[in-house]
């Protein structure tokens, strides 16, 4: 089971994503919080698999709060929505490291993908913000393995380390060992850095 928070300051808004998400069976809403008052508040409770966060609330700035929330529970995904789609929101947000970044008006099917993408261990990024993400580089094109483009080819559509090891029959280990090698090859330290660079290298489209 799947333990989710979603914190937005529209109740309205919060209530309808915590009304689709209890009608999913793997899925258990565990918290709820409609400012960084709030949201502080309910992680000294225990943090969730996944959080839905907002960035515009008030008590709250989205830039500072991440990167403490990911030193202090370093097990939680997280997953912005917003109705940002600038290149100061995104592109700084997904190098913080947030695990996803959805546009607020988008359908729910898009919130339970992404839900069960990060939880697996990937990532999520709306289509709409795939424009903004991707950048001119100045950087020579780094050559991967076939391997390595197929593991980056999982990693971009949120496959688990397991889901990979099973689908290219290779053990864990080596699935391990092959983004280990991307990290370095691409100059990143996370699989959220590491398909945003991909993207914009033009190795992987989403």
């Amino acid at each position: 089971m799947l333990t989710v928070a979603v914190v937005d300051d529209h109740p309205a808004l919060r209530l309808g994503i915590i009304g689709i998400l209890k009608e999913i069976p793997d899925i258990e809403v565990v918290g709820e919080a409609g400012s960084g008052t709030e949201l502080t508040t309910m992680l000294e409770d225990g943090a969730p698999d996944v959080l839905l966060l907002d960035i515009s609330m008030p008590e709250f700035d989205v830039f500072q709060a991440v990167p403490r929330m990911q030193k202090t529970h370093p097990r939680m995904r997280i997953i912005i929505v917003t109705v940002h789609e600038d290149e100061k929101h995104v592109c700084r947000l997904v190098e913080l490291g947030v695990q996803g970044y959805l546009i607020k008006e988008e359908p729910a099917t898009e919130y339970i993908k992404a839900i069960h993408a990060v939880a697996a261990g990937g990532t999520y990024f709306s289509q709409r913000i795939i424009p903004v993400m991707v950048s001119n580089s100045n950087h020579g094109t780094p050559e991967l393995t076939l391997r390595e483009l197929e593991v980056l080819d999982l990693i971009a559509v949120g496959a688990s380390t397991a889901e990979m090891a099973e689908q290219l029959f290779i053990t864990p280990r080596t699935v391990t060992t092959h983004i280990s090698h991307m990290y370095q090859k691409l100059e990143v330290n996370s699989r959220t850095l590491l398909v945003r660079r991909a993207i914009e290298l033009g190795l992987i489209s989403v």
